[in-house]
């Protein structure tokens, strides 16, 4: 972590923290590891957009909407999963000794929805919208994920969980197009947290260690990128991908978004006898 002095410039907590353990041994290089926020972000900074902005040098998105993403966020959550998920579990959970769940996930339990179609999908997009609570819906384009289509509630603790999964139930039940079949449930945190330290119930509380390091990364990010929403040109672009998605595993329900007509020409059969 940095500051500035009354003069603007910037100091160094590793000077203060060398004053204050000049008695001690101090390990200066395995502090330098733990703290080493250059390092921790170099892959982030190349592939995700991230980089340092000038004058506080804190970190920030060049581009706040996701671009590339499979979903519409019908409703940005409070926490910024991009942050959370993209910065603290994927880039310092897992280059760290220490592995660990990240102490905001641990308190986050999403409701999620199955439609089995298209047509659902945009359905439960609707339903979104209506609900309003912060909320997305998409494509399923990871591989880890038994899925083709998902839509995810978020709330903080389980029984903020249960009233949420309540409201979606009954909301998914009534509706004409999604029904009673749809798969509705309620989970604890991300996928990928559960793959990498298992169920989740038996998860370890954060130690001082991951508080240490979880605000030494927070320290420098700048702001919230998940507050930015999506414009309509980006949610045009997502519902295409949700078309071409649709056409591309068989679901037939596309073609009541391409005025019945296939998005690719039928292939000549010849296997019918004159």
């Amino acid at each position: 972590m940095v500051e500035r002095d009354e003069k603007g410039r910037f100091v160094s907590k590793v000077e203060q923290e060398m004053e204050e353990k000049k008695e001690e041994k101090f390990n200066y290089y395995v502090w330098l590891i733990e703290h080493d926020i250059v390092g921790w972000t170099e892959q982030a900074r190349k592939v995700n957009g991230w980089e340092f902005r000038p004058g506080d040098m804190k970190l920030e998105v060049k581009n706040p909407a996701p671009i590339n993403a499979p979903w519409h966020y019908i409703k940005s959550t409070k926490g910024d999963c991009f942050k959370w998920m993209g910065l603290v579990f994927n880039i310092l959970s897992s280059r760290s000794k220490i592995q660990f769940v990240p102490s905001y996930c641990m308190n986050c339990y999403k409701v999620v929805v199955r439609p089995k179609t298209l047509k659902q999908l945009f359905a439960l997009e609707n339903l979104q919208k209506r609900l309003n609570l912060p909320s997305k819906c998409g494509i399923e384009i990871r591989d880890y994920v038994p899925a083709l289509y998902g839509g995810y509630f978020y709330n903080r603790g389980v029984e903020e969980g249960r009233k949420c999964y309540k409201i979606v139930r009954e909301a998914v039940d009534k509706d004409k197009v999604l029904g009673k079949d749809v798969d509705v449930y309620l989970k604890r945190s991300c996928t990928e947290m559960e793959q990498k330290f298992g169920d989740s119930d038996k998860w370890v509380e954060p130690s001082e260690k991951q508080m240490e390091m979880e605000e030494t990364l927070l320290s420098m990010i700048a702001y919230d990128p998940n507050g930015q929403g999506q414009p309509p040109h980006f949610v045009a672009h997502v519902h295409k991908w949700w078309i071409e998605w649709a056409f591309q595993h068989g679901d037939m329900t596309y073609l009541e978004y391409t005025a019945g007509l296939p998005i690719q020409p039928l292939a000549k059969t010849y296997h019918e006898e004159e």
